[in-house]
């Protein structure tokens, strides 16, 4: 987006601000999120991917906001801010028009980003705690295997393979088929053992439990890595859709002053400028195929930390177009 040198930003905003624009066009992302689809907020995760995936690794903006906080206060000032595009189009006709028309998709697809996120880092099962209850019960299935094996009620043959070996996979794998081995010969057995079906059932299910708890903390790292590169560019389309908005809303509010009652600042109530909460570690990509986003220079991985500050000073001082 071009800008005039009086615009109360610095180049290099407006070039973060270019390269945050949406490069793949998305005509119906407006009518994505219209259309009262089950999950409008993965649909609009889906159908902005190709925004996120034009974004460079320097274009990135570190997350310096509380997502959920950012998403309420923009969701509740879409409405109003959508009201208001036929004035903008007529009194900012240099107004980036296609990233304005995706801020509500961006609005989604950055919520339902977060939601994702927020499942892949919650603590999984533990799985030590799944290992002793499983131990446990492996332990006693073969020994009345073993007593019913004696009597030629379970196959011995099939009982020996079952080593009562250590290890995660080998403690759940050997459960899951000791229970299987029981509950092939429960109608010879139901009224020899101490066991019941309930168990079995038991074992079944705490084996399942186990082998869920196990992949995830193997897939945890990659899962979390691509989830969290997901996050963080969802986050930068939006960010920057929202400020441009706001801008304009803004400019365009400036006599009546009330711009910040329409598009209020997603920094409010942060004390200030100066004053933001340290960014989330989270955001920083480290997979095989991503550049950190460390790497960025400060003017684009920081996005519009004196945001505010510029605002209180455009608002008051300078009526000039911005984008113009």
């Amino acid at each position: 987006m071009a800008r005039s040198s009086s615009s109360s930003h610095s180049s290099s905003h407006a070039r973060s601000q270019t390269a945050a624009s949406p490069k793949h066009p998305h005509p119906h992302a407006h009518d994505v999120v219209q259309t009262g689809a089950t999950d409008r907020f993965k649909t609009a995760f889906d159908h902005t991917a190709a925004d996120r995936a034009a974004l460079t690794t320097a274009d990135l903006a570190s997350i310096n906001l509380d997502i959920p906080t950012a998403v309420t206060t923009a969701i509740g000032a879409l409405p109003e801010i959508v009201a208001l595009r036929p004035e903008i189009v007529k009194a900012l006709p240099k107004l980036d028009l296609e990233q304005f028309d995706a801020l509500e998709a961006y609005v989604l697809a950055v919520a339902h980003a977060h939601g994702e996120y927020a499942a892949a880092t919650a603590p999984t099962d533990d799985v030590v705690a799944l290992n002793e209850a499983a131990t446990k019960l492996r332990d006693t299935l073969h020994s009345d295997a073993t007593a019913l094996a004696h009597r030629n009620l379970v196959d011995p043959r099939a009982l020996s393979e079952f080593k009562g070996a250590t290890g995660y996979r080998n403690v759940a794998f050997e459960l899951l088929g000791l229970s299987a081995l029981l509950r092939n010969a429960w109608s010879r057995i139901t009224s020899k053992t101490a066991l019941e079906i309930v168990d079995l059932d038991r074992a079944r299910d705490l084996a399942d439990k186990m082998m869920t708890a196990i992949g995830a903390r193997e897939q945890a790292p990659m899962v979390t890595a691509k989830v969290a590169e997901d996050r963080q560019r969802a986050y930068t389309l939006f960010l920057h859709a929202y400020d441009e908005a706001r801008e304009a809303v803004l400019y365009l509010r400036r006599r009546e002053g009330d711009g910040d009652t329409i598009a209020p600042s997603l920094y409010a109530g942060r004390g200030g400028g100066q004053a933001k909460r340290k960014p989330d570690p989270t955001p920083v990509i480290t997979s095989p195929t991503t550049t950190p986003a460390t790497g960025a220079s400060h003017d684009t991985a920081t996005p519009r930390a004196s945001t505010d500050d510029h605002h209180d000073h455009h608002d008051h001082h300078d009526t000039n177009n911005p984008f113009v």
